[in-house]
Order: structure tokens, then C-alpha cells, then sequence
């Protein structure tokens, strides 16, 4: 496996969405995000958002106190969990086992309760367009032969979606422009949405989800939260850095 440290190719990350597509029924949903969806030829590593309906924990932020007026770099989507939500959660008890299994996964890096980080042999098809068999997929990866890939897998609560997409899609500068878009209009952003902090001793409670101080101010599409931060629409593929600060470049509409 010494190509594992390779980039992954638009096509090697799209035959991973397909076979996992495949090993997976509906309701559940997964979504390539990362440099592949801002339409880099190849990537670090595919990164992929996993969806379920039983999936519904937004999780507030995790502080109660003033909302900064400018953020860092330093924050990894959906990274943080405690050992109980790891062990409990279906990212570990299910999403993962399923792809070991089922000859994808091949190795574990970390393991948190919304995000995994590990090694995934590329499936392969044959001339006629079928997948390889399970236990051809198994048995080369016991034997170290195929294309070796880093693969992230976030499990994103379904009310999260479009915040998700929008930390996962990047860049890091794309992101940290509009953090600090929100951070001066008095908001937080996240992977789990934009929020809202309320005066201290207030709470609010919607649709029977308590989020102490934190209000949820958008969080279920990306057009949205541009919405709430009054930024108008950026394609993914424009999502970066260079273009951002290119006067003569239009910001692409919807």
C-alpha cells in the first residue's frame, strides 16, 4: 500500500460514492464535498457526508458566552465527540463496520462520533461494468493489491445539511470569510448551522429542540445561511481564496 499518501483522482472518488451508494439503501444519503466539489482534478483524500433521518443531534456550540468577533483556523468539522457518543453513535456502530465488511475500508485512523478518518481500497470494475465480487474486494485487501486512498466520512445530522456542505466544501479561507462575515452581524458559524446567541437568561425553544442560549438561525441549505450573511451566491467550484480577492471576477449567481 505505499500509494495510499497519493491523491485521489475525480474518478477514484467517484467510484467510491458509487459502490458505497450501492452498499447502502435509502434513506441514507452520501455526498463527495472537500476539493473534489470546488472541481480539483485530485484531492488529499475523499471526502464524503453521510445522511440518515434517524440522525437529527444538532449540536449547539459548545461554549455559552460572547460571540467572537473574529475566528481562527484552527477548528476541524464534526471532529470533536466524547467516547460515549463514539461507541454509541452509528458512524462507529454501523456506517464503518458495514464498509470493513464490505471491502472498502481497509484501515482506521480515527474513529469520532460524527467524523471517521482512515485508508479505503478504490473499488474496480470489470470490462463488462460490474463491481468486482466481495471476496475479490477482500481478499485484495488482505493482500495490499489495489489503489489505496485516504477517505474522510462525516455523519451530518439531516437539519445540518447545508451548513455541512458549506465547512466540508471549503476552502479553509473560503470558510474562515464567512465565519467572520457572521461574526461581525453578532452570529456563529459551523458545520451545524449559523446561530444566533440570545441575551443572557433567554432561551428559545422550536419545534421542540432546546438549544439553551443558542438559536439556530439557518443551517438545512447553503443558499440560506448566504441569505443570512446578505453574501451573494459563490459556486463551489469559486470557493477559494484567489477568487475571493480578484477584483475583476464576478461572484457567480444561482
Amino acid at each position: 500500500m505505499d500509494d495510499m499518501n497519493t491523491r485521489i483522482t475525480r474518478a477514484e472518488s467517484e467510484a467510491s460514492l458509487a459502490l458505497i451508494q450501492e452498499l447502502f439503501c435509502p434513506p441514507w444519503e452520501f455526498l463527495l464535498a472537500g476539493s473534489y466539489r470546488r472541481g480539483s482534478p485530485t484531492s488529499l483524500n475523499a471526502n464524503l457526508i453521510a445522511l440518515h433521518p434517524s440522525h437529527q443531534n444538532v449540536t449547539p456550540p459548545s461554549y455559552d458566552g460572547k460571540v467572537p468577533e473574529r475566528v481562527g483556523h484552527n477548528t476541524v468539522p464534526f471532529k470533536r465527540s466524547s467516547l460515549s457518543r463514539v461507541k454509541d453513535g452509528i458512524l462507529a456502530t454501523q456506517v464503518v463496520p458495514s464498509l470493513v465488511e464490505r471491502g472498502f475500508i481497509s484501515g482506521t485512523f480515527t474513529t469520532g462520533a460524527y467524523k471517521w478518518q482512515g485508508i479505503a481500497r478504490i473499488p474496480t470494475k470489470n470490462p463488462d461494468g460490474v463491481w468486482e465480487t466481495l471476496f475479490a474486494r477482500k481478499e485484495a485487501i488482505a493482500e495490499g493489491r489495489g489503489c489505496f486512498r485516504s477517505v474522510d466520512i462525516s455523519l451530518v445530522p439531516m437539519k445540518s445539511r447545508g451548513a455541512a456542505l458549506l465547512a466540508l466544501t471549503g476552502d479553509q479561507d473560503f470558510t474562515h470569510i464567512m465565519q467572520e462575515k457572521a461574526a461581525k452581524r453578532g452570529l456563529l458559524l459551523n458545520e451545524f448551522g449559523l446561530w444566533r446567541l440570545l441575551p443572557e437568561g433567554e432561551k428559545l425553544k422550536r419545534n421542540d429542540v432546546q438549544y439553551g442560549r443558542w438559536e439556530l438561525v439557518a443551517s438545512e441549505t447553503e443558499e440560506e445561511i448566504f441569505d443570512e450573511l446578505q453574501t451573494p451566491w459563490v459556486d463551489p467550484e469559486k470557493r477559494n481564496f484567489s477568487f475571493l480577492k480578484t477584483p475583476s471576477k464576478k461572484v457567480a449567481t444561482k
